[in-house]
């Protein structure tokens, strides 16, 4: 039986997020996410509608720690149905790092007196 092997470069952090998807360089908002779990590779969502996997998207997340949307730009790795309604999906950032989820990590920094 083969063991499971964690190639992550960042660790998984489990956070209360939410937050919406548009396509690439589109305004228009195509759906909306619970999000799971963060790194500074990707995101772990569930979103009420199917996302075609491989597709470029621009993620805007949302957190009560932060007063903006931090937005990044994302592809769809895998997905899969949780139930009819349900799907849950990995999304991996262009460009990696805890740079832009900062605010998330530590949400001290940027909290006002």
């Amino acid at each position: 039986m083969e063991s499971s092997i964690d190639r992550r470069i960042f660790e998984r952090m489990h956070d209360d997020f939410t937050g919406w998807y548009t396509l690439k360089d589109n305004e228009k908002i195509l759906g909306e996410f619970a999000g799971l779990d963060f790194s500074g590779s990707g995101i772990r969502i569930n979103a009420r509608r199917r996302i075609l996997e491989g597709r470029a998207l621009d993620v805007s997340l949302v957190s009560v720690k932060v007063s903006e949307p931090i937005k990044e730009s994302a592809q769809v790795i895998w997905q899969r149905e949780l139930s009819p309604g349900w799907w849950q999906a990995g999304l991996r950032f262009y460009h990696p790092g805890l740079a832009h989820l900062w605010p998330l990590v530590h949400p001290e920094q940027y909290q006002e007196d």
